[in-house]
């Protein structure tokens, strides 16, 4: 899981009003997780809830066959926060959109 996080920030989605801090492995065993934190830059809330760029975030694990294979393995979560450090929401990575989503 050390070097799941580096594969994630390779990404590094750029998008105005919206700043990915990093990804973390979390817990043990069955409940291992990755957190991509994303902070919320004041009034593009509406920026999370957007599929367009739900789209853009499934579309690198769907075409990109390591992380793939790593968000078939390991839960990746999604969570948003704002400037001021308050959690605003998250979203589990669900890997059988790619199915949906890319048709």
């Amino acid at each position: 899981c050390r070097s799941a996080p580096l594969l994630i920030d390779a990404l590094e989605t750029k998008t105005n009003g919206l700043t990915e801090l990093g990804s973390a492995c979390y817990g043990s065993g069955k409940s291992l997780k990755i957190r991509v934190s994303v902070v919320i830059s004041s009034g593009h809330e509406d920026l999370v809830n957007e599929k367009l760029h739900l789209r853009n975030v499934l579309k690198s694990f769907c075409e990109t066959e390591e992380l793939y294979k790593l968000a078939r393995r390991i839960p990746i979560v999604w969570t948003y926060y704002t400037m001021e450090g308050a959690f605003y929401s998250e979203f589990l990575l669900d890997m059988d959109m790619c199915k949906t989503s890319l048709d």
